[in-house]
């Protein structure tokens, strides 16, 4: 069950991604499914996705130079 409710969420992250934009959907796409796999620490759930994806937009956009339109 645990395994089909992460696929819905990212299918729904990934088509909401146009709207929501790129570091907030990798910010809740992380955040659900941390939540999803039981973790229950606010602490770790509200700093850990947020440094996750400005991690993965610095490597893209200053590191390798893709840029996310």
């Amino acid at each position: 069950m645990q395994v089909l409710l992460s696929m819905m969420v990212m299918v729904a992250v990934v088509l909401a991604l146009e709207w929501v934009g790129l570091i907030v959907g990798i910010t809740l796409l992380a955040f659900l499914l941390m939540k999803l796999g039981g973790e229950n620490r606010y602490s770790l759930l509200l700093t850990l996705p947020p440094l996750l994806a400005l991690g993965i937009y610095a490597i893209f956009v200053l590191v390798l130079g893709v840029y996310f339109d």
